[in-house]
């Protein structure tokens, strides 16, 4: 066979893995399918650290009623857990909380992107 003749296999590395390090970022702003995306990230990844602010804890099991013509309507109803723990109305607390500070707005800083840059650069918080 043409294809196999011209695929020769790659030794596997020798050198070493580090493990991963995953930052998710996290806010009050942080709502409903995005805290669903941070719980899994933290549950399931073990070189993950949460950065930032409480989440409000939306993340329920959504479910939409349809109204009239194009118009429909979603609400929560039920409770979703990971690995036995509920977020649903307790949200998500940080690994590392930043306090954010109101002159951050009028200077553009972003303190929670900052730390988790700081991070990675290998400062400690």
């Amino acid at each position: 066979n043409l294809m196999s003749d011209q695929i020769t296999p790659q030794p596997k590395s020798t050198k070493a893995k580090r493990p991963v390090r995953l930052f998710i970022l996290v806010s009050e702003g942080t709502i409903s399918r995005a805290e669903y995306f941070a719980a899994i990230l933290r549950t399931y990844h073990s070189g993950a650290t949460v950065i930032g602010t409480h989440t409000v804890g939306a993340m329920g099991e959504m479910v939409r009623l349809p109204l009239y013509g194009d118009l429909s309507m979603s609400f929560t109803c039920g409770e979703v857990t990971f690995d036995g723990v509920s977020y649903f109305k307790k949200g998500i607390a940080p690994d590392i909380l930043v306090h954010l500070q109101p002159a951050d707005l009028l200077t553009g800083t972003d303190r929670i992107l900052q730390t988790a840059i700081d991070l990675a650069h290998g400062s400690q918080h």
